[in-house]
């Protein structure tokens, strides 16, 4: 019968039974293969669209205090799910009115949500 050879991974381990946990592994190719990974550091979960705005030059412009609760800052790069039709975008965000709870998609970003739409930020 034969035997199948073992298979050997690209990192190091502890020894032969034991790998090394995920965060080791992970810091251990980066440095090694200069690989860089994107985290995100705030979320604003199930916001509803207030408007959406073709005619600007574009972005996502957001309550302010909604900006300072969720440690976000003017022109940080955002991602914007929908979650009414599944639809993703990249931009940035432009600070809104303090407490007017705004939510608005402005320029090409507007044509992929539609007011009342729920949205992760």
């Amino acid at each position: 019968m034969l035997k199948r050879p073992e298979k050997k991974f690209p990192y190091p381990s502890l020894n032969n039974d034991e790998q090394l946990p995920l965060r080791a592994v992970c810091y251990y190719l980066c440095k090694k293969e200069h690989i860089q990974i994107e985290v995100l550091k705030s979320k604003v979960h199930r916001a509803v669209i207030t408007e959406a705005n073709l005619h600007y030059v574009g972005s996502l412009t957001l309550d302010e205090d909604l900006m300072d609760a969720a440690n976000m800052i003017e022109y940080e790069k955002i991602h914007v799910v929908n979650v009414n039709n599944g639809e993703r975008i990249e931009t940035y965000l432009i600070k809104g009115k303090t407490g007017s709870g705004v939510v608005c998609l402005n320029g090409a970003a507007a044509r992929k949500g539609a007011e009342g739409d729920v949205v992760i930020i």
